[in-house]
């Protein structure tokens, strides 16, 4: 009784964890809360109410070729790309130096955020991000790219972006490189998110993209994460 009840119960869940990662096996609603409530498995920053605003971003908008600047532990990183999972298209390139000196520059000596992300582990924060990666099979939807944002926007052609998610270097020149270096990238058309854009770091980002966007308001998660329309 008891070897019946082992091997019951070991495909009970080979089946759970399979019915996870099969958009056939769930309507989109079920397959993102599921999503959703596994975001402590990857380090970060994103809140549930922008994974499920993000979420149902890429399964409305259908993007093929998505990129963030920001990876880090991968929080936001996973439900762009679970999403791209569900609807069986795109890719995302995800972008991080994972380098402590390059996290830090451009910030003040008081800046806050300065001591903390001089001391993180970012070599052990990849490494993680990595294996969570494979092991979550998304490994076909997301590419990782360890460079410098300015070091990989040379990867991508001109107009060749659907969609674009800016959360690297905090301070007000590092976001703003960011933001002139990869908008010729972006398509006429396509989608540029700002993370904090709230911060006033971000006040010279959001003129710059008010002035060559369109601000999608409703789209936007008040003004922390703002939307623009190239």
């Amino acid at each position: 009784m008891f070897r019946f009840f082992q091997f019951h119960l070991f495909f009970s869940f080979l089946f759970s964890f399979s019915a996870l990662f099969s958009n056939a096996s769930f309507s989109w609603n079920t397959y993102k809360e599921l999503i959703v409530k596994d975001l402590a498995s990857f380090p970060g920053w994103c809140s549930r109410e922008k994974a499920e605003v993000l979420m149902d971003f890429i399964y409305d908008t259908r993007p093929g070729i998505c990129v963030e600047i920001g990876t880090f532990g991968g929080s936001t990183t996973y439900p762009i790309a679970c999403s791209l999972r569900f609807i069986d298209q795109g890719i995302l390139y995800t972008i991080d130096a994972w380098d402590n000196q390059a996290a830090i520059e451009g910030l003040e000596n008081n800046d806050p955020n300065r001591e903390w992300w001089k001391n993180v582990d970012m070599n052990g924060t990849r490494s993680q991000f990595k294996k969570s990666i494979k092991n979550k099979k998304l490994s076909k939807w997301c590419n990782l790219i360890s460079k410098r944002s300015k070091k990989a926007v040379s990867l991508f052609s001109d107009e060749s972006i659907d969609f674009l998610y800016i959360d690297g270097n905090l301070s007000s020149d590092g976001c703003y490189q960011d933001v002139v270096l990869y908008f010729p990238k972006v398509k006429t058309g396509g989608f540029i998110w700002l993370n904090e854009a709230d911060s006033d770091a971000k006040n010279k980002s959001v003129v710059f993209l008010m002035n060559n966007c369109s601000w999608l308001r409703e789209q936007s998660i008040q003004n922390r994460c703002i939307v623009f329309k190239k």
